[in-house]
C-alpha cells in the first residue's frame, strides 16, 4: 500500500520552510488518510491513532522525528494545496479501487448533519460523492451550497472521474440528457432512475409496465425475472424485477443521446 500511496501524494508540493521542518510531508499525509480511514474525526484522534500505531507506521515511514503533534499535523492540512492533494487523493482511489467486471459507481448527494446556521443566514452543504461499491471506497467529491446545484455539480465531478467501462448509477435528479451524453462520452454506462421531472419519459415507461403487468410480462425473457423476499419491520415484503432491451416503442428516446435513455428498464412490485 505504501509505495502505490507515496507514488501519488510525493508530488504535492510542501509549502514549509525547509530549515523548519521536523516531519516529513508524506509521513503527515499518510497518518491523516489512515487515521480518516480508520474513523477518527479530529485532528487530536489522528494524533492518537497515529501514536497507538507508531510501530506499524515505522514499518512503512521513515518518522525521522517520531509522531508529529496534532498541532503540526493541522497546521500542514489547513495550509496543504487544496486542489493538488484532492487531485492526488483521487488518482490513489482510482490506482487501488476493484475494477473488473464492470464496476457500479453510484453517485450521490447527502446533506452534512447540522452544517445549516439560520442566525447567519449560513446554508445547509451538500455533498456530492461518487462511491464504488466494490471497495466501499469514495472516488470523487464534490460540495455545494444548494441541492439543486447537484444537475450542475455531477457533470463536474464526472469530469475528475475515469469511469470508462465502468457502469454509473444516479438518483432522479441526476437524469439529465447532458448527464447521459456525458457518460457516454467518457465511454461508461448508466443506469438512471425515472421520475417527474422527465414527465413524458416517465408516461411511456408506465404506459408500456402497465400492459405487460396486463400479459403477465409475457414478452419479457424468463432469464431477466428475478425475485427477492426480505423480512423487516413485522413483514415480509416480495420484490419483482423486470428488465427488457427492447425500447424500440420508446418515442422519447431520440431525445437522448445515441437514440437511448439506457439499455434495460427495471420495474420493482411490492
Amino acid at each position: 500500500m505504501e509505495s502505490t500511496f507515496i507514488q501519488h501524494f510525493s508530488i504535492v508540493k510542501d509549502y514549509r520552510q525547509e530549515w523548519k521542518v521536523k516531519h516529513k510531508l508524506i509521513d503527515i499525509i499518510f497518518i491523516a488518510v489512515a487515521g480518516t480511514l480508520a474513523n477518527c474525526d479530529s485532528y487530536g484522534d489522528i494524533a492518537m491513532f497515529a501514536e497507538l500505531k507508531e510501530e506499524w507506521l515505522k514499518k512503512h515511514l521513515e518518522l525521522p522525528n517520531d509522531i508529529p503533534s496534532h498541532d503540526t499535523i493541522q497546521r500542514v492540512f489547513e495550509n496543504l494545496d487544496v486542489a493538488s492533494f484532492s487531485n492526488c487523493f483521487m488518482n490513489w482511489t482510482h490506482a487501488i479501487a476493484d475494477r473488473s467486471n464492470k464496476p457500479v459507481i453510484a453517485i450521490d448527494g447527502k446533506t452534512l448533519r447540522r452544517s445549516h446556521d439560520k442566525e447567519h443566514d449560513k446554508k445547509a452543504i451538500h455533498i456530492i460523492n461518487a462511491w464504488i461499491d466494490s471497495n466501499k471506497l469514495i472516488l470523487g467529491q464534490l460540495k455545494t451550497e444548494e441541492k439543486s446545484n447537484e444537475i450542475t455539480a455531477i457533470p463536474m465531478l464526472l469530469d475528475m472521474l475515469m469511469i470508462k467501462e465502468s457502469i454509473i448509477t444516479i438518483d432522479a435528479m441526476g437524469t439529465q440528457k447532458d448527464i447521459a451524453e456525458k457518460i457516454i462520452e467518457k465511454k461508461g454506462d448508466y443506469i438512471l432512475a425515472v421520475k417527474e421531472n422527465q414527465p413524458a419519459l416517465k408516461r411511456e415507461i408506465e404506459e408500456f409496465l402497465e400492459e405487460q403487468l396486463l400479459v403477465g410480462f409475457r414478452d419479457i425473457n424468463p432469464e431477466k425475472i428475478s425475485s427477492k423476499e426480505t423480512k423487516g419491520h413485522g413483514r415480509i415484503e416480495k420484490r419483482t424485477y423486470y428488465i427488457t432491451t427492447d425500447i424500440k416503442w420508446m418515442e422519447e428516446r431520440s431525445k437522448w443521446k445515441n437514440g437511448a435513455v439506457n439499455q434495460s428498464l427495471l420495474r420493482k412490485l411490492a
